[in-house]
């Protein structure tokens, strides 16, 4: 019987070849669950681009989203969801636009306007006077292109965007400081590990 003995440099090789094939697949699959849930990321994915298109700080108006609107869990963490309405603390989550877009029309038709919608959650009270109709107000991009707008609008008047993020919630304090508390925890978590990126293992 014959043995045969890898060289010291033919080991490191072969651990090396093992190891990156190891982090290719760990790559691979996370790549492949959130290429999956690629629409229910819709509202993430959008707010990214706002935050590059308007200046913002990274990953603040994803933030605001997961706060606003999360709702169901990938990868373990609770996402922004696009087809989201809120009536005065009654949460309602619908899987389709199109259901979503009728709940929110026959609520305004009984007279109801403290509804928030969306990925943003925007109050039709005070902000539907800025879309053409209901269905753009629901649509993801114009939705969070609103609120991104809305955010940058609120710092320029206010001079932080601690205060922004507050008053992107409410100008009294008892609702806004713990608001921000939450949006601030979500904000440091994903400047911290990039949830929407694939998730390699840093050390075997």
């Amino acid at each position: 019987m014959i043995i045969h003995f890898l060289s010291s440099r033919q080991l490191k090789l072969s651990i090396l070849v093992f190891l990156v094939t190891v982090l290719n697949n760990v790559a691979g699959a996370s790549s492949q669950s959130l290429n999956s849930h690629k629409d229910a990321l819709q509202c993430e994915y959008l707010a990214k681009e706002a935050e590059k298109k308007y200046g913002l700080p990274e990953n603040i108006l994803l933030s605001i989203s997961r706060v606003e609107s999360g709702y169901r869990k990938i990868d373990g963490i609770k996402r922004a969801w696009p087809w989201a309405l809120n009536a005065g603390g009654d949460s309602a989550y619908f899987e389709t636009k199109n259901k979503a877009l009728n709940s929110l029309k026959a609520r305004v038709k009984r007279g109801v306007t403290n509804i928030d919608v969306g990925c943003m959650q925007l109050n039709y009270r005070w902000h539907n006077k800025f879309f053409n109709n209901l269905s753009e107000m629901m649509s993801p991009d114009k939705n969070v292109d609103y609120g991104a707008r809305f955010l940058k609008k609120l710092y320029d008047r206010h001079g932080s965007w601690e205060k922004a993020v507050k008053y992107y919630h409410s100008s009294k304090s008892k609702f806004n400081v713990r608001y921000y508390k939450k949006v601030k925890a979500v904000w440091q978590k994903e400047n911290a590990q990039n949830s929407l990126q694939p998730v390699l293992i840093a050390s075997l």
